[in-house]
């Protein structure tokens, strides 16, 4: 009996490791999140990007079609990710503000850094990682 216990025991522990094993971090979920509401974001193993103009290397007939709702939309992840990853509005506020003389700008938190470029061309681009 006190085997079967035991067997049943290590087994509800080693679910239980598995089963949080497979959550997804906060990071993940936000990350995931995005691509729901952009359809697109540059990703590798502990950062993701934004980039308000993923069609600069197109013509402009087609950047004119596209652009409007895939800026919104990008926009609309940035200030999502910022919120749920602990960052004030205040730095929504710096990004959209950011011109090409700043260079590429930089906010941290405990957990998470940003950092963001903006040209006339290119656009807002804008990437998370862990730290």
């Amino acid at each position: 009996m006190k085997i079967i216990v035991s067997i049943v025991g290590v087994l509800v522990i080693a679910g239980i490791i598995v089963s949080i094993a497979l959550i997804p971090s906060k990071f993940e979920r936000v990350k995931d999140q995005c691509f729901e509401i952009t359809g697109q974001i540059g990703t590798r193993n502990n950062y993701f990007s934004i980039d308000t103009d993923p069609y600069e290397d197109q013509s402009d007939y087609l950047r004119a079609v596209l652009l409007p709702d895939t800026e919104k939309e990008a926009l609309k992840a940035i200030k999502y990710a910022n919120k749920e990853l602990g960052f004030s509005d205040a730095v929504y506020s710096y990004m959209v503000n950011t011109t090409k003389s700043m260079e590429q700008q930089t906010e941290e938190n405990d957990d998470y850094k940003i950092t963001w470029t903006y040209s006339s061309y290119t656009g807002l681009e804008v990437n998370y990682s862990k730290k």
